[in-house]
């Protein structure tokens, strides 16, 4: 089992373990063959520590992963600016013992926002999983005293940097 990356009981992981939850968009970010990055943005479950999407097999974003699987991800900010997150790991493209989950978890955050239409037929299209094992986020917001930073340490390494 991997290890939780949002255990530590504080404020801050609350926060991020919520909007990880709740925010309809994440921007994925890949590199190119000739080292130019690609963002996009995606629909994603979280299930820490892993974000899950789901896309057509012929996309830029799939050749960028099978080239290079390192990609980060950052969520819009709030309203005010406040609370930037981002995100950085490694992306597969089979992980079939999580496609299951990851699909019933799609299903219910983003059937209602279809309009009616069945996910069975999104998923037609997009239907290459994706799967990015989160190995670091960082997350920072203005306050009066400075910046309020919260990094999440590596689980490889089990220290922050």
């Amino acid at each position: 089992m991997a290890r939780l990356l949002l255990d530590d009981g504080t404020p801050a992981a609350a926060h991020l373990s919520e909007r990880l939850t709740t925010a309809p968009v994440i921007w994925l970010a890949t590199v190119d063959g000739h080292g130019r990055p690609h963002a996009v943005p995606v629909w994603f479950v979280w299930a820490d520590p892993r974000i899950a999407m789901f896309t057509p097999a012929g996309t830029a974003k799939v050749r960028h992963v099978r080239a290079n699987p390192a990609v980060a991800l950052h969520l819009d900010t709030q309203d005010d600016g406040g609370r930037v997150i981002t995100l950085s790991g490694a992306a597969t493209l089979d992980v079939p013992d999580e496609v299951d989950q990851a699909r019933s978890a799609f299903a219910a955050k983003y059937e209602p926002a279809l309009g009616g239409a069945p996910i069975s037929g999104w998923f037609a299209t997009f239907d290459q999983p994706v799967t990015v094992e989160v190995e670091r986020i960082v997350s920072w917001t203005s306050t009066p005293t400075g910046p309020d930073v919260y990094v999440v340490p590596t689980p490889a390494s089990g220290t922050a940097r």
